[in-house]
């Protein structure tokens, strides 16, 4: 067994290397903040697997189940429900991800991490037991909360235990693992079912969760934190509330169930103004260890990298979702075609996060927030000009693009790859070291409200122009997709059909050029840049 290396001489003596029961130093990575304090490459590379399978567990999990939901649908024979099977995953999981990231910064960040781990694969097992609709649902509840832990908790261990530049190219290249996800997950779904049950889709995060647990519980030490302080349980109450009002009624809107001026739908949002309001005055001027830190936003570039993650998020989202309907039903193209096309945003999207990592070691969060921000309005802007004439891709010379869907992603998923390392490392900077938790689940908070609101409020328009565009005929009913076998008096529905989507959806692009011009000024607010150390000293965040 290797020798405890020395701790950096600026550390506490608390953040020392901890002992086994037996008196004998614990080689694994210890609590100390900064750089991974002689740490053997074997163990950084068994931690970070860990934490990148319970980010690629999350991140898939609800793309995947998505794709599949008719063949659950038909399977359980209860098709009234089936979008709270995606909608109760996503409100879970945005609510749980400040709450995890506070726990990281009360007790042990590596038994958080495992915790929502454990919590998962729970709901996982659960999930493919589930004989009604109404089982999953909420079993689908159990899986999302869990999955709040992974990028809140995962990056701020990444934190802890990393100097600023390796942070910077390793929160760069994690953060592109959502990108490949949009495109990986409904054709892993697909493929699932197409070859086994859809039991399956969930069944197969336990060797994938058990795996990861057994490779954090061999390499990684609990790094726990000195904090005595009690967990604001009002706060996350209140924090549950407001956010589950906002997305339930914004989901069913979505989804047709409900209209805008349903009485519902109207009542819902004002509730979740209201509890809203009081969680705001709760963490503001009640709660003595506030699980969302109001006081963060007093600085500039926490309120401006919120900013951008939040209608980042919204860009993000809203624009994988609509893309692959425009192909579906306004070009008629397969899912082949779908992913082909998406390649132009995951690929620039995941060599972006990359490069935008490198580069934070040298520039200013301003200048990558500001390039980026800027080809993120760029690509918006292209896609206005798309409509049934528009190509899936136009290469030259066989392999370059010079035209189609696929060229006008490239400009967006660059600028949004090149933004994720600045925004996240900016807000873990900008804090103490105490709040590390609390700042990095801020930002993946805002990030996952941002697309839950964006794509739902964006596809409630879509669909309301749409059905302005291409109305049904009186008293009949034109399923889209349609079924067989096709009810003639919707034949000039769907032959209208491919226009109007083309239309409505770049109507919906139209708000979402709004959403990202907003985020491109936040990013002139931005300010600072990474802190400069001597390679392997000690370089916990916080306000350096």
């Amino acid at each position: 067994m290797a020798a405890t290396p020395e701790p950096p001489p600026t550390l506490p003596e608390s953040n020392a290397a901890p002992m086994r029961r037996d008196g004998t130093p614990d080689t694994r990575v210890s609590g100390a903040q900064g750089g991974t304090g002689g740490m053997p490459r074997g163990k950084t590379v068994l931690v970070l697997a860990g934490i990148l399978l319970g980010i690629l567990m999350g991140a898939l999990d609800n793309l995947i189940v998505a794709t599949v939901l008719p063949r659950i649908a038909g399977d359980l024979h209860q098709a009234n429900g089936v979008p709270f099977v995606v909608a109760a995953y996503l409100i879970a999981a945005t609510v749980s991800t400040p709450i995890f990231g506070k726990l990281a910064d009360l007790l042990s960040k590596r038994n958080i991490f495992l915790a929502g781990m454990v919590v998962f694969i729970a709901g996982s097992i659960l999930a493919g037991l589930s004989q009604t609709l109404p089982e999953l649902i909420a079993f689908r509840a159990i899986q999302g909360f869990g999955s709040g832990a992974f990028f809140s908790v995962g990056f701020t261990i990444i934190a802890v235990l990393f100097n600023p530049e390796t942070r910077a190219r390793l929160t760069g290249a994690f953060s592109s693992i959502f990108g490949i996800a949009t495109v990986v997950g409904p054709f892993a779904g697909a493929y699932i079912v197409d070859h086994t049950t859809w039991r399956w889709i969930f069944y197969i995060n336990i060797p994938i969760g058990v795996a990861g647990m057994a490779l954090l519980l061999l390499s990684l030490g609990p790094l726990k934190s000195a904090s005595r302080a009690r967990f604001d349980f009002g706060g996350a109450a209140l924090l549950s509330s407001w956010v589950t009002l906002l997305l339930y009624p914004l989901v069913l809107n979505s989804e047709g169930s409900w209209s805008s001026s349903d009485a519902r739908f109207l009542g819902l949002l004002i509730a979740a103004a209201i509890v809203l309001a009081a969680w705001v005055y709760w963490e503001a001027s009640v709660a003595k260890e506030p699980l969302v830190p109001l006081r963060f936003f007093a600085k500039r570039v926490v309120a401006a990298s919120s900013s951008i993650a939040l209608l980042r998020g919204a860009v993000l989202i809203t624009v994988t979702t609509f893309i692959s309907v425009f192909i579906a039903f306004a070009l008629g193209g397969t899912p082949d075609t779908i992913r082909n096309v998406l390649y132009g945003f995951v690929i620039p999207m995941v060599f972006a996060s990359a490069v935008g990592g490198q580069l934070l070691t040298r520039t200013t969060y301003r200048v990558l927030g500001v390039v980026g921000m800027g080809f993120m309005v760029l690509g918006t802007f292209l896609l206005l000009g798309i409509s049934t004439a528009t190509a899936p891709w136009v290469f030259s010379y066989g392999f370059f693009p010079t035209g189609g869907l696929l060229f006008d992603l490239i400009p967006l998923g660059t600028g949004v790859g090149l933004t994720f390392a600045s925004t996240a490392l900016s807000v873990q900077y900008a804090v103490p070291p105490k709040d590390l938790g609390a700042a990095t689940s801020l930002v993946q908070f805002l990030a996952n409200l941002g697309g839950a609101v964006g794509v739902s409020a964006l596809t409630a328009y879509q669909q309301l122009r749409l059905g302005v565009l291409d109305p049904a005929p009186a008293g009949v009913s034109c399923p889209v997709p349609p079924t067989t076998p096709i009810n003639l008096a919707c034949g000039g529905f769907y032959g209208a059909l491919p226009h109007a989507t083309g239309a409505s959806i770049e109507g919906a692009f139209s708000l979402l050029l709004v959403v990202a011009l907003a985020a491109f000024v936040s990013a002139f607010f931005l300010e600072g840049r990474l802190p400069r150390t001597r390679p392997g000293a000690g370089t916990g965040p916080g306000g350096a």
